[in-house]
């Protein structure tokens, strides 16, 4: 005789495997959670592959950075006949601006550090000063003459 659904014996091992499933569930999702998180988290390729890392990440450096642009000298004949052809404007280039170099730099921490111990400084004094007549105008008055009874 084969089992049926309405086997009480049938029914009790069917509760029982699915009591067992549910109990199971929470850590099956658990570690699948766990190694979700360790399969998307880069720090982890980088420890486990340093140098793959480095490698790609010059790579990328290389694809992301632009190239620079090919300058072209034509001459004075080619310049006509481009002139010509595509209607050809020339406009003036700009003089670039020096970029700061180094001493520039450090000349230039060095004068924002002297500001800014220069207001420190200043705004010290100005603390003892304001501090000092808050204290003298907050001390009790007292009567020369009069004695306390």
């Amino acid at each position: 005789m084969s089992p049926t659904p309405q086997d009480p014996a049938n029914a009790d091992e069917l509760r029982r495997r699915m009591a067992s499933i549910r109990r199971q569930l929470p850590g099956d999702v658990e570690r699948i959670v766990i190694g979700a998180r360790r399969a998307v988290d880069w720090r982890r390729y980088v420890a486990e592959h340093p140098w793959t890392a480095t490698a790609v990440a010059a790579l990328l450096g290389y694809w992301v950075i632009p190239k620079r642009p090919r300058v072209i000298q034509p001459s004075a004949d080619e310049l006509i006949k481009l002139a010509k052809k595509h209607q050809l404007t020339v406009q003036p280039q700009t003089v670039a601006q020096r970029q700061p170099g180094f001493v520039d730099t450090a000349v230039s921490m060095m004068g924002n550090m002297l500001f800014r111990a220069g207001v420190a400084y200043a705004s010290q004094q100005f603390g003892k000063i304001v501090g000092q007549s808050t204290a003298a105008s907050s001390e009790p008055q007292t009567l020369t003459g009069v004695e306390a009874t």
